[in-house]
């Protein structure tokens, strides 16, 4: 599991409202047991091809990876947006 799905999991446990953005990781903790830069692992431990991917999880690492982007080296546009608060 990669570290930065501790959190989605807490929140899924404790049955907490979730802001857009902890649902996108709740999404992609729920698609995939460990990501990390373009490497995703399978439940089985093995690595996976992003070509074998089904089109929701395909679907949702491109949005994870879209947001990571804007975060980091985009313009920052979520910020402008609700997309972190808990509603």
């Amino acid at each position: 599991m990669s570290p930065y799905m501790f959190t989605p999991m807490m929140l899924a446990q404790t049955n907490s409202q979730v802001s857009p953005y902890y649902a996108l990781l709740t999404d992609v903790w729920e698609e995939t047991p460990a990501a990390e830069r373009e490497k995703i692992m399978g439940d089985d431990g093995n690595y996976l091809s992003t070509k074998t991917l089904n089109k929701n999880t395909k679907q949702i690492m491109s949005d994870y990876k879209m947001i990571q982007y804007d975060i980091t080296s985009g313009n920052q546009y979520t910020y402008q947006t609700d997309f972190y608060k808990t509603k």
